[in-house]
């Protein structure tokens, strides 16, 4: 999307124009898009996870996931039970920012549990492309 200009960053207030890493990790296209690209900039965690730089850009928006949420709208991101599912992370940091950001707004999605209806058996498997569909049975 980067590449092609979907997403430009040119709406940022800070690091205008920027695409601001914390980390990257990945294939040697990436390594080689990033690498000496005046595009992307590569900063310490503690300031691309700082809910209040996070914040300095207007209309924020960030999306997460969960694994479970409680009644209490207290949200579980990286364990079920004793369980480790994925790594802890900056989750909280984001949406701290988002919110605090001028228009705002952050997200919790969370897997379906719509099942039959969907034609899959449990959402959470298809991301682990187990998805079997009941309307070919």
């Amino acid at each position: 999307m980067l590449e092609a200009g979907i997403i430009n960053n040119k709406r940022k207030q800070t690091n205008k124009g920027r695409t601001v890493l914390g980390a990257a990790f990945g294939s040697k296209k990436l390594n080689d898009y990033i690498n000496n690209n005046p595009s992307v900039e590569l900063h310490p965690i503690d300031y691309v996870n700082n809910p209040i730089e996070i914040a300095k850009n207007d209309n924020m928006v960030s999306i997460n996931s969960c694994i479970q949420i409680d009644l209490l709208g207290q949200v579980v991101s990286d364990t079920v039970g004793l369980n480790q599912y994925s790594a802890v992370g900056d989750q909280v940091d984001f949406v701290r920012g988002a919110t605090m950001s001028k228009g705002g707004r952050s997200i919790i999605a969370m897997p379906s549990t719509a099942k039959k209806r969907l034609g899959i058996e449990d959402s959470s498997d298809c991301h682990r492309g187990k998805c079997r569909n009941y309307s070919e049975e």
